[in-house]
């Protein structure tokens, strides 16, 4: 009990102290004490930079320059699963008309492109063919 007595009495020794203005905690004694504090938090950006933001923009820009650089003829694969051949190229509106059967074509946005199969070891992607 005896602990608790004490205990309590230095709470409210603090509690008097901080009304009084008076400063009970010793502040850094100089800047890098302060530094110190967020080293931590620091390293913990520079390391998630490095392994997520930075990969993610260079897949980003390796994808829109695969994106722009699209043409008639190609083989591609849409986010969506569609396999087809590129008939045309609108860069006005940014779409592309995908033939995926003989005689049926579909609209669709150019940033919908996940891969050009007909160019795989350019793009990065590297689809497998399965035989059973």
């Amino acid at each position: 009990m005896e602990f608790l007595k004490n205990f309590s009495f230095n709470i409210f020794d603090d509690v008097f102290a901080a009304e009084a203005g008076i400063n009970t905690v010793a502040g850094p004694k100089n800047i890098f004490d302060s530094l110190k504090s967020f080293a931590p938090m620091i390293i913990i950006m520079v390391v998630f930079y490095f392994f997520l933001i930075l990969p993610q923009n260079r897949r980003k820009k390796r994808q829109e320059e695969m994106i722009s650089s699209v043409k008639k003829g190609e083989e591609i694969v849409t986010n969506a699963g569609i396999f087809g051949k590129i008939s045309r190229v609108d860069e006005k509106s940014d779409t592309v008309l995908v033939e995926i059967s003989k005689g049926v074509e579909i609209k669709i946005l150019k940033n919908q492109i996940l891969n050009i199969t007909s160019r795989n070891s350019a793009s990065g992607y590297v689809t497998s063919k399965t035989t059973s």
